[in-house]
């Protein structure tokens, strides 16, 4: 059954907005078991949804299929992230499956943090002597 197929679901104000947003997390599955069941997966996740009054909370459903395999067929994936029904739907594939891996995905997938990490690795724009200075010629070539 799709719900034995659940490994994690909460309600958190995840934007401190006394507004919450509910996630689901699968189950570790295969590529094979995600291809098989992961309609069932979210009709049975669509039912949670259905009694929610608040408009904020109906369009601020999670559901993350984890998958154990290293890289999942595209065409699945699209398929599954594209659905339209119910909630928002995120393929992560090569995981492991534990609540700290379920923070992280929430901090990245619905908060869109960066961390420390990422953010080493940001370019810092430097600007160019030589270009500034072959704009100010054409600049001055067309006055």
């Amino acid at each position: 059954m799709a719900e034995d197929l659940i490994y994690k679901n909460y309600k958190e104000d995840v934007f401190g907005i006394n507004s919450k947003v509910e996630v689901f997390f699968t189950c570790l599955l295969d590529e094979e078991t995600l291809a098989a069941k992961w309609r069932d997966i979210r009709n049975f996740v669509a039912k949670n949804q259905m009694d929610l009054d608040d408009e904020f909370e109906r369009w601020n459903f999670y559901l993350f299929y984890m998958v154990n395999n290293p890289i999942v067929d595209l065409n699945l994936k699209c398929v599954i992230e594209h659905d339209t029904i119910s909630s928002r739907k995120m393929v992560v594939d090569n995981m492991v499956i534990n609540d700290d891996v379920c923070n992280e995905l929430v901090k990245k997938y619905i908060k869109y943090s960066i961390d420390n990490q990422e953010q080493k690795f940001a370019k810092v724009f430097i600007k160019d002597e030589s270009v500034k200075m072959i704009v100010k010629r054409i600049k001055e070539g067309l006055e």
